[in-house]
């Protein structure tokens, strides 16, 4: 029985002796199969393994990008909402310049309306001024003719006068000024009305106290433009003034002037009253008038009553009296 087991093994292992025993090339070729194998699945378990890192740095990049869009949405939706309050602002503040706009509109529908009343009005009086321009033009021409005819009569020759056209110009009187004729006073007295209507129709009064006294009073307002100093509007009007004195050489001029009370001192008074003065006379003295039959002074504040101006016009005016022989 044992001998049969013995040789039942021995069949048994006959082959796997028969097989087990391989050639060696056969044998190297299976061992660098194994090794070849051994290396792909080397390979294959890092390329796994690089695979699964990238995956995992990926997934880590896409969390981190998730975040900072969350982020960068939270911060939009703030910005929205903070664009969202200006324009809310913008609206409220574009309804209120349309509300100012709408009243400017109908405020500036009746300020024109007012505008051109304005200027319908001062149309009126222009032409009004005009009007009386015209009138003064014609009544200076008229004067002229008469002059015209009282020179012809006095020096004895037909013909008309000689006119001085420097003098013409500047609407004075047309008369020789070395003439020893009588001037008379009441032809100065109109031509002086003349020259004043022509120049302003306020701030002077004119009047003839006696046939051969002409009174002339001018407000400060007219002449200064400080407490002394003479204005270019009234350095205009006395080389108008001068221009029409000059030709009466024998006239007489007595210039005074009136101060406002300054601190209740009298000598301030009279000192501001008797520059006025002194500047008047040196204006018409500039401008033809003869200054030895000029004299000047002033009265400080006294005799402010007797202007026919009221208030400081009354305090603050220069006199200019004229005497003439009949």
């Amino acid at each position: 029985m044992n001998v049969m087991k013995s040789c039942l093994a021995l069949l048994l292992l006959l082959p796997l002796l028969v097989t087990s025993c391989v050639p060696k090339s056969q044998f190297d070729a299976l061992v660098l199969e194994r090794n070849l194998y051994r290396s792909q699945a080397v390979h294959a378990d890092s390329v796994a393994d690089a695979r699964l890192r990238a995956e995992a740095d990926s997934l880590r990049q896409l969390s981190y990008a998730r975040e900072q869009q969350v982020r960068e949405i939270e911060n939009l939706k703030a910005t929205n909402r903070s664009l969202s309050d200006q324009v809310n602002d913008l609206r409220g503040r574009y309804e209120s310049l349309l509300e100012q706009n709408r009243e400017m509109v109908a405020g500036s529908g009746s300020e024109a309306v007012s505008l051109q009343q304005e200027l319908t009005e001062r149309r009126a009086e222009l032409n009004r001024r005009e009007s009386a321009l015209r009138q003064a033009e014609l009544n200076l021409q008229a004067r002229e003719q008469r002059l015209s005819s009282v020179a012809e009569m006095r020096q004895g020759q037909p013909g008309p006068a000689i006119y001085n056209r420097e003098a013409e110009a500047r609407g004075t009187t047309p008369l020789d000024p070395t003439s020893g004729a009588v001037v008379d006073a009441g032809i100065l007295f109109d031509e002086l009305k003349q020259l004043m209507v022509a120049v302003t129709d306020s701030g002077y009064v004119i009047d003839r106290p006696a046939p051969d006294q002409i009174h002339l009073e001018l407000s400060a307002g007219l002449l200064f433009a400080d407490s002394s100093a003479v204005s270019l509007s009234g350095q205009r009007l006395l080389r108008r003034l001068g221009g029409t004195l000059r030709n009466y050489p024998q006239a007489q001029y007595t210039v005074v002037g009136h101060a406002e009370s300054i601190d209740g001192d009298p000598q301030r008074a009279y000192a501001a009253s008797t520059g006025r003065a002194a500047q008047v006379a040196v204006e018409l003295a500039r401008y033809g008038v003869d200054p030895g039959r000029v004299v000047a002074g002033g009265k400080g504040f006294y005799g402010a009553d007797t202007s026919a101006f009221t208030g400081l016009a009354g305090s603050r005016r220069v006199e200019i009296a004229i005497t003439i022989p009949e």
